[in-house]
């Protein structure tokens, strides 16, 4: 069992060094099912390489399918240096608040 509790660290270790997952929550505009996206920055955000420019240094293109009218739902972002985002915009949705995803 010892060498499961030393996989379990090397995991919680990973999880720890990368940050927390970064969740959209969108909504369809035909059907309006909401959804929760998850982000993974550490293998989802592309680099870009003209932020010298004073532009963003990470993109981000995720598409999402409703299960009630299979729409494809697509997010664009911009993101800084750090990852947090400075832009976002999607297509065939809205985005909404976690608790709006909730309720």
């Amino acid at each position: 069992m010892k060498w499961f509790a030393r996989l379990w660290k090397k995991v919680s270790e990973h999880k720890t060094a990368h940050g927390e997952p970064l969740y959209l929550y969108i909504q369809c505009e035909k059907c309006g099912e909401k959804l929760k996206v998850l982000v993974k920055k550490e293998t989802d955000l592309e680099r870009v390489y003209e932020e010298e420019k004073g532009g963003s240094a990470y993109r981000l293109i995720k598409e999402a399918m409703d299960s009630k009218c299979f729409s494809i739902i697509t997010v664009r972002a911009e993101f800084d240096i750090n990852k947090d985002i400075i832009s976002r915009d999607i297509s065939n949705g809205r985005f909404i608040t976690e608790e709006e995803y909730l309720s």
